[in-house]
C-alpha cells in the first residue's frame, strides 16, 4: 500500500494550506507507470486539501482547534479506506465474471454496515427510478 509522509505544512498569503508530500517509492503499487504515479500524487493531494477544508469548516463551526498532523492522519486513513474499497469492488466484479463494477457490487460492499446498506439501497432505488423515466 502506498504511503504518504507529510514533510512540511504552511499557510501561504491566500490562507490556503500548502503541502509538501513525499511518497515512499519502494511502497508504491506495482505496475504503476510515471503518469499513473503523478495522477495518484495529485489525487492524494486533492484528498488532503479537501479533508483539510472539511475539518477546518467543522472546527470553526464547533469552535475547535485542529492540527495539521490530525488532518494529515485523517487523510492517510481515508486514502487507505479508499484503496480497500476499490480492491473490494474490483474483486466483487471479477467474482461476478465482469470487468466493470456495477451497483450490485456497491450494494455488496455495504453488507456489513446496516446504516450504509440502507443509504446505498435507497440511492440505488432512486437511480433506477430516474433511469426508468
Amino acid at each position: 500500500m502506498p504511503s504518504i509522509r507529510l514533510c512540511r505544512v504552511r499557510r501561504d498569503s491566500t490562507r490556503l494550506l500548502r503541502l509538501d508530500i513525499n511518497i515512499d517509492n519502494d511502497r508504491r503499487m506495482p505496475g504503476l507507470q510515471a503518469d499513473d504515479e503523478q495522477k495518484e500524487e495529485k489525487l492524494k493531494a486533492a484528498l488532503w486539501y479537501s479533508t483539510g477544508q472539511t475539518v477546518d469548516a467543522v472546527a470553526v463551526s464547533q469552535d475547535l482547534n485542529t492540527t495539521p498532523h490530525f488532518i494529515g492522519g485523517l487523510s492517510e486513513m481515508c486514502w487507505a479506506q479508499i484503496e480497500n474499497i476499490a480492491k473490494d469492488l474490483e474483486a466483487f466484479a471479477k467474482h461476478g465474471g465482469r470487468s466493470t463494477i456495477n451497483a450490485k457490487d456497491v450494494l455488496l460492499l455495504g453488507r456489513r454496515n446496516d446504516g450504509l446498506k440502507a443509504v446505498l439501497e435507497a440511492e440505488a432505488k432512486e437511480v433506477k427510478k430516474m433511469n426508468a423515466r
